[in-house]
């Protein structure tokens, strides 16, 4: 039986109200019997409350937590797709450095977003589990967060000029 060894990567601003705990669910995910090694990403910017010493803060106290501090965005990418895309290319960038440590059929990318609490309806257990059979087959290397009835970044991949097809 292989191990997981899960990249999460998420974008946070203005968060305070959930961070720790988001980061602390995540990181429980280290005491699932099919995580290996788990790496947390986040990428901030432009936080009007404590987001970004807060997160400065777990850092000091979490080796697998790594910071992409960034300057302001707000004037260069007004529109706000265009600035989470931006951040999420960070993301990806750094990701994908980190994967090359490991076996990437063991590996799995896992976007979150940090502003409400991810993990509140989800069966830890059943998520660990989930993700271990998607890396059976040796295709999946990467799941992404989806809510019903729509996910709001399917508008930016229907931005005119970002998609070169309906998604």
């Amino acid at each position: 039986m292989h191990k997981l060894n899960l990249i999460f990567a998420g974008l946070a601003r203005d968060c305070e109200q959930n961070i720790v705990k988001n980061v602390a669910a995540i990181f429980s995910l280290l005491g699932q019997s099919e995580v290996s090694s788990l790496q947390l990403l986040v990428a901030e910017n432009d936080s009007k409350d404590n987001t970004r010493d807060i997160l400065i803060r777990l850092s000091k106290t979490n080796a697998n937590l790594e910071l992409s501090l960034l300057p302001p965005l707000d004037d260069v990418f007004p529109e706000r797709i265009r600035r989470i895309a931006y951040c999420r290319q960070v993301l990806w960038e750094a990701a994908y450095a980190k994967s090359s440590c490991y076996p990437i059929d063991k590996t799995l990318y896992v976007p979150v977003d940090l502003d409400s609490e991810i993990f509140s309806s989800v069966d830890l257990g059943q998520f660990t589990q989930s993700c271990y059979s998607l890396t059976l087959d040796d295709k999946i290397d990467a799941i992404f967060p989806a809510s019903y009835p729509y996910y709001y970044d399917i508008l930016a991949l229907r931005s005119s000029g970002w998609c070169a097809s309906d998604c």
